[in-house]
């Protein structure tokens, strides 16, 4: 199966949005180091979470991409909406 030049960069921008939100997330949460406050590794986490909630579509994108078959559903949905709520547990705890 062949992916349309859209879906293609949808996926790429999306595998992108990812790994930009991972380095800033991870850049957040390294300021903990400096100034010892747990705040910046909450809002690092959660920042994270908020991010790779995109993670079910680069899933998608990476299994048509490189294996040509579509991806499992459950991986899927877990990928897709697990990090919501986790990123949002992080983000109470910065109060």
């Amino acid at each position: 199966m062949i992916l349309s030049p859209d879906l293609m960069i949808l996926g790429t921008v999306t595998l992108i949005y990812i790994i930009v939100i991972m380095i800033a997330a991870i850049k957040i949460s390294l300021n903990y180091f400096k100034v010892k406050n747990k705040v910046f590794i909450f809002a690092g986490l959660s920042y994270m979470g908020l991010g790779t909630a995109w993670s079910g579509v680069a899933y998608n994108f990476i299994s048509f991409v490189f294996f040509n078959t579509p991806p499992s559903m459950e991986l899927y949905f877990i990928l897709h909406g697990t990090w919501i709520p986790i990123s949002n547990f992080f983000w109470i705890l910065t109060r």
